[in-house]
């Protein structure tokens, strides 16, 4: 084991500097306020788009388009009124309260209710297609 040490120091660069010092660890003294607060917040806003996004493959399914290419144009023109109609519950709603409020301690309610509202609209489209298809049959 000496010879190894030995043969590490000879191959070793000499410098006149010497080596720096590691820098000590920083000690957290708790979590940043509102980390729990963001993270149910990013949770929200998941299953909000999910539930939009379920609706809306609902609606589109074959039990109520027999064409695929029809089940198409529908589903592109309600994705897209989904996310780009200004002020519309509630994807593009709660993307614009997220992008101009800075605390997501404030959001939290907000962010519920847009929750809520995609859940009633997931119901709403699939009472429509059980409804639709129940008149094909």
């Amino acid at each position: 084991m000496a010879h190894l040490r030995r043969f590490a120091a000879a191959a070793a660069p000499h410098s006149s500097r010497p080596r720096p010092r590691p820098r000590p660890r920083r000690r957290r003294t708790g979590r940043p306020p509102g980390r729990h607060q963001q993270g149910a917040l990013r949770a929200g806003g998941q299953l909000t788009c999910a539930l939009v996004g379920i609706a809306i493959g609902v609606l589109c399914s074959r039990l109520v388009f027999k064409r695929q290419g029809y089940a198409l144009v529908a589903a592109l023109v309600l994705m897209a009124g989904a996310l780009f109609v200004k002020g519309a519950p509630p994807v593009n709603r709660l993307f614009t309260l997220m992008s101009t409020t800075p605390e997501a301690t404030k959001l939290l309610a907000p962010a519920g209710a847009m929750l809520a509202v995609s859940a009633t609209v997931r119901a709403g489209f699939t009472a429509a297609t059980h409804f639709v298809a129940g008149r094909r049959e």
